[in-house]
């Protein structure tokens, strides 16, 4: 009858051990499918971000010098855009400043906030891929 107990005792320890590891290596899989979904989540978002940067860059060049904006690149500029960018377009767009250099300083801080936005999503993705 001991024999029988010790049998049982080590099927039953077998088992947990099997099932402990199936549980680390189910886990282990979950943290990887995650922060692939992630990684991929960000690049998506950079691409889109990266268009919609692209499409307004050209469109407020276009703006600028017939000094009439598009709606939806305004929308864009307001939810898409880091706020920098916004305020900076506002500016050109509500005349506060005028000058001509002003106007192409502007357009250098909304195409460098654009780019810091980019580079701050790649900086999130390098981050997830350590």
């Amino acid at each position: 009858m001991s024999e029988a107990i010790i049998g049982l005792i080590g099927v039953i320890i077998g088992g947990l051990i099997v099932t402990v590891a199936q549980f680390i290596t189910h886990f282990l899989n979950y943290r990887k499918w995650k922060k692939e979904i992630k990684i991929q989540h960000l690049r998506l978002r950079r691409d889109k971000l990266e268009q919609v940067f692209n499409k307004a860059k050209k469109e407020i060049l276009d703006g600028m010098t017939k000094n009439s904006y598009d709606i939806d690149m305004i929308s864009d500029l307001q939810f898409y855009f880091p706020k920098e960018v916004f305020q900076s377009f506002e500016k050109i767009i509500t005349g506060k400043e005028e000058r001509e250099f002003n106007k192409k300083m502007l357009f250098f801080l909304i195409i460098k906030e654009m780019k810091k936005s980019l580079a701050k999503i790649d900086e999130e993705i390098e981050e997830e891929i350590k």
